[in-house]
């Protein structure tokens, strides 16, 4: 690796310091340096290795969102074609050469354009799938399930003393 590897917690804290202070533009800058250190490498992108890919993420999905294929350097393959980075993958690498399978890892993720940084957290401290950036909320099932049930013995309750007052 040399003076220009990057450590997956200098980009991690990198991506959420310029989102936090700038935003989408912020991001923007970020992807922008990512995207002129790959190219001013030999071979134009960073190699797998450096980049510490992985061909499947190495977290489940449900607690975990980061995969290549949701990420701003993804490029669809063609039909039929594996997809591939626009900064990672040459074509001596290890597992599949310039190409990336899209539940793939790598220390470089970028959230898509327009996605806020880490949303993929807030998701999952948020099941009921609400975006509170746009400050959004969406009853959890269970709380609609349970305010029917609180309806319900309400009623029932009014109902019995209708009719014990009937008497």
């Amino acid at each position: 690796m040399g003076d220009d590897s990057i450590s997956w917690p200098s980009h991690a804290t990198s991506v959420l310091l310029a989102y936090l202070k700038d935003g989408e533009d912020g991001l923007s800058n970020v992807a922008e340096g990512i995207h002129q250190r790959a190219h001013d490498r030999p071979g134009e992108k960073f190699g797998k290795a450096e980049a510490t890919y992985l061909p499947q993420s190495p977290v489940p999905p449900t607690m975990w969102k980061e995969c290549c294929g949701r990420c701003r350097f993804w490029r669809e393959g063609s039909p039929g074609e594996a997809g591939k980075c626009h900064v990672v993958g040459r074509k001596g690498d290890r597992f599949g050469g310039e190409h990336v399978h899209p539940s793939g890892w790598c220390k470089l993720w970028m959230p898509p354009k327009g996605e806020p940084a880490f949303a993929w957290l807030f998701e999952q401290l948020d099941p009921t799938g609400a975006d509170l950036t746009r400050g959004e909320y969406r009853p959890h099932p269970r709380e609609a399930a349970d305010q029917q049930t609180i309806d319900e013995a309400v009623e029932e309750g009014r109902a019995r003393e209708s009719g014990s007052e009937a008497d």
